[in-house]
């Protein structure tokens, strides 16, 4: 009887459908496999033999990153716990090739067991990461480059080269801030195909690198059609948080200028809420959009109050939304008007909106001032910009219609100033007067 075996196509497709999942679900233990691990090779396996109890084979070793004096083909045997419908469940031999990255524990001095990297337990791709037959010049190593480095661009080879998605590599982003790995993220900028090169950005972003935000001036236009710009607006959204004066100025830039990123920029202002972004953060205080409208609450009354930035560091234990016992301009009224999201109907948010824009006219010290144009770089978006306002620096196009704005709020902010007749619009980069920003002797 003849106990070969192939996989049905659903099956195939099955085990397709996790080989991300597989790639992207080991970051959180990429330190216990390199340590745990007794040897880290780079090899093929041809054909194994797998139940839904354990699974053998034999790596073909093609390049050693971890281990001394190994043989070129290890044997090794792995036990799991497949629980997949549509496979065999006895022993079944199965030839079908694989290339990877695999982290060994030798169980004896003949047998090695393999370290599972993520993913579905009882699959051949939870058990290695992606790697390149060849690794290309642009990614040789040398002795001297931490192991750690070394997997980095392994796998970043290994993406490109076997065409998968190479958003398992964001998964190390934030924990290897390394030359090799901003080495990898250019090269994926680099790439004629969009899907990296939002992941190359989506990079740049969650290690803050200096020209990340400028960077989306040259990238987006080419990637803001497909769908793995998520990387690029999740990056922003969620991890980037430079807070040097410059960088949030270009953010703020990026917020009044790009609207497919508003959202996710406002987020990241109101999360790090320093003293440059006060003037927007005021801004947002007067939008029609509700949501905005308490973003820019929450940004003001978290830098009143003290609280430190919002970092997928301090995000699980919520250390973010911790109000020190003091700060520079924290008051009790400040304390009752901290809030950091949306919780509840309008009505309900007017008092907080109508307090910080009566906190905000009392503070002319934070007021914008104009900035030398060098240091805001515009984020171009033609079909944005054929609508957009420029009635302040950092002002945002208003939808069709007027401002919703609440009449509590309404009657805090006053009329807006009306110029004199035939008085001279303000050079190009110094902002207007607006109901946020009252006219000073200054």
């Amino acid at each position: 009887m003849n106990n070969s075996f192939k996989p049905p196509d659903r099956v195939l497709r099955l085990i397709a459908s996790f080989m991300l999942s597989a790639v992207c679900a080991y970051s959180a233990n990429m330190s216990d496999l390199i340590s745990t691990a007794d040897a880290i090779v780079v090899g093929s396996v041809t054909t194994r033999t797998e139940s839904s109890e354990s699974v053998s084979f034999s790596v073909n070793v093609v390049r050693v990153l971890k281990g001394v004096a190994l043989s070129a083909t290890l044997e090794v045997k792995h036990s799991w716990n497949r629980k997949v419908l549509g496979f065999q469940s006895g022993p079944t031999n199965i030839d079908r090739a694989f290339h990877g990255m695999w982290f060994l524990r030798q169980t004896n001095t003949a047998n090695w067991d393999v370290l599972p990297v993520g993913g579905l337990d009882g699959l051949m791709p939870s058990l290695f990461l992606p790697a390149a037959l060849v690794l290309p010049p642009s990614h040789q190593q040398s002795l001297k480059v931490p192991l750690t480095d070394k997997i980095v661009l392994e796998l970043a080879a290994g993406l490109k080269a076997g065409g998968r998605s190479p958003e398992g590599l964001l998964s190390w982003t934030r924990q290897v801030r390394s030359p090799s790995m901003q080495a990898a993220l250019t090269d994926f900028v680099a790439s004629p195909i969009a899907e990296f090169r939002s992941a190359g950005l989506a990079g740049q972003l969650d290690t803050e690198q200096p020209d990340a935000i400028t960077r989306i001036e040259e990238v987006w236009p080419s990637i803001r059609n497909d769908a793995s710009r998520s990387h690029v607006i999740r990056a922003i959204r969620d991890s980037y948080r430079d807070t040097a004066p410059n960088s949030v100025r270009q953010l703020a830039r990026l917020a009044a200028e790009n609207a497919d990123l508003r959202m996710a920029a406002i987020t990241a202002l109101a999360a790090v809420h320093t003293r440059e972004a006060l003037p927007f953060l005021a801004e947002l205080l007067t939008s029609a959009d509700p949501a905005e409208r308490m973003k820019g609450v929450f940004g003001i009354s978290a830098f009143a109050n003290g609280c430190p930035p919002q970092t997928p560091d301090n995000l699980a234990n919520m250390a973010y939304l911790q109000i020190p016992a003091s700060s520079p301009y924290q008051t009790e009224e400040t304390r009752k008007n901290f809030a950091f999201r949306r919780g509840g109907s309008e009505p309900e948010e007017e008092p907080f909106i109508s307090f910080w824009i009566t906190w905000w006219r009392a503070h002319p010290e934070f007021h914008l001032r104009a900035q030398p144009a060098a240091n805001l770089r515009r984020i171009s978006n033609p079909p944005f910009a054929a609508v957009r306002n420029r009635r302040s620096a950092f002002k945002h196009p208003p939808p069709s219609g007027a401002f919703a704005i609440p009449p509590s709020v309404a009657a805090a902010i006053g009329p807006s100033p009306v110029p004199a007749a035939g008085r001279r619009s303000p050079p190009p980069n110094r902002p207007r007067p607006s109901r946020l920003h009252p006219r000073s002797a200054a």
